[in-house]
């Protein structure tokens, strides 16, 4: 099986308010694997990351991850098509100067 990147790798920079942001992205295939970065936030907050289809339907839920940590998640098999959307929501607003979460898709065929 042939695995690519997703390029650019999604970025997800959150100001001190707001709790949900995505990424559209033109990549086919499935993704396997994912590294989610959640930055040190001033506040206590929790961020999840989703897929989702074309149509908005969820493919995938990462389930709540605490801040300030690298995730590695693998063994999942998540079919996308070209508009595919990733997107982090926030179990509340960042605080301070808010941070930048990023999800490196790894997609095969």
């Amino acid at each position: 099986m042939h695995i690519h990147l997703v390029a650019p790798k999604p970025l997800f920079p959150f100001a001190a308010a707001g709790t949900e942001l995505s990424a559209k992205i033109d990549n086919e295939g499935f993704v396997s694997d994912i590294i989610f970065v959640v930055p040190n936030f001033t506040n206590v907050v929790t961020a999840t990351l989703t897929i989702h289809d074309e149509d908005g339907n969820e493919l995938y839920n990462s389930t709540a991850k605490a801040k300030n940590a690298i995730y590695v998640i693998t063994g999942i098999r998540v079919p996308v098509t070209f508009g595919f959307s990733a997107k982090v929501t926030l179990s509340g607003v960042a605080g301070g100067a808010g941070g930048t979460v990023s999800a490196r898709l790894f997609i095969g065929a």
